[in-house]
C-alpha cells in the first residue's frame, strides 16, 4: 500500500479524474472513488471516471488556479517537489505568487493600477520561466487577476484582460482549479483579507465562469 501512495505521488500521469454528471467539469476525488461515489466539489453531483483523459504528457506549464485562502502555494511547492524527483533530468521551475510585490493596494482596496500590474507581472513572469525552465509549475494563473478586476467593479478594464489572455492560454498544459469548499485556508496572514468569505466566494464564481467562457479544461480539485 505504502509504494503504491509513493508512486502516485510522484507521478504525474498517476491521478484519476471524475467528470460531473450535472455541471460537466473534470475533478479529482481526494479517495479516487475508493470511499464511496466521487462528488463534485462546485455542485455536490456524483461524478463518473473519465476513460477519456490522458495525462501522460508532460505538461510544459502546470498552474494552480482559484480564489485566495484555499492552498494554492502549497499544492504548487508540493506539485514542484514532486515534478523534481519524478523528472530528475529536467529542470522545474516554481513560479511564485507576484500579488504581496505589487506596489498598489490589494484585496477589497485594490485599484486599476494594482490589477493591471498583476496581471502584466503575470504573464510576464510566465513567459520568462518558459524560456528558462523544461517544466513550470505557477501559483495562480494570469486569469485570476482577471476575475478579481470584475469583482472589483473594473469591468471595462477586465474585459480587455480577458481578450488578451486568449492569445496567452495556450501556455498552460494543466491547470487545477482549487476550490473553496474542499480547501479552507483563509486565515489572516497579514496579506490576503481572510475577513469576507463572500468576497472568496464572488471570485471563485467569476473565475470558475471565465474558464467555462474560454472553454478552457480545468481539474477542480
Amino acid at each position: 500500500m505504502s509504494a503504491a501512495i509513493a508512486l502516485k505521488k510522484q507521478d504525474p500521469a498517476s491521478e484519476i479524474r471524475f467528470r460531473c454528471t450535472l455541471c460537466k467539469v473534470l475533478f479529482i476525488d481526494p479517495e479516487d472513488g475508493q470511499g464511496g461515489p466521487a462528488r463534485c466539489p462546485i455542485c455536490d453531483s456524483v461524478g463518473r471516471f473519465d476513460s477519456n483523459f490522458s495525462n501522460h504528457q508532460i505538461d510544459r506549464m502546470v498552474s494552480f488556479t482559484g480564489s485566495h485562502g484555499v492552498g494554492k502555494t502549497t499544492s504548487v511547492l508540493d506539485k514542484g517537489r514532486e515534478l523534481k524527483i519524478s523528472l530528475p533530468h529536467r529542470t522545474v521551475g516554481v513560479l511564485s505568487e507576484n500579488v504581496i510585490d505589487s506596489p498598489y493596494p490589494i484585496n477589497q482596496q485594490t485599484t486599476p493600477e494594482s490589477q493591471l500590474w498583476i496581471y502584466t507581472n503575470q504573464i510576464q513572469a510566465e513567459l520568462k520561466f518558459l524560456s528558462k525552465y523544461d517544466v513550470t509549475v505557477c501559483d495562480r494563473t494570469a486569469l485570476d487577476a482577471v476575475a478579481y478586476s470584475y469583482v472589483a467593479g473594473f469591468g471595462q478594464m477586465a474585459s480587455a484582460m480577458f481578450d488578451l489572455f486568449r492569445s496567452h492560454c495556450h501556455v498552460y498544459g494543466q491547470i487545477y482549479f482549487k476550490t473553496v469548499r474542499r480547501n479552507n485556508y483563509l486565515v489572516s496572514d497579514g496579506i490576503r483579507d481572510s475577513s469576507d468569505s463572500k468576497f472568496q466566494a464572488a471570485v471563485e464564481t467569476v473565475l470558475l465562469q471565465l474558464y467555462q467562457k474560454l472553454g478552457v479544461r480545468i481539474v477542480l480539485i
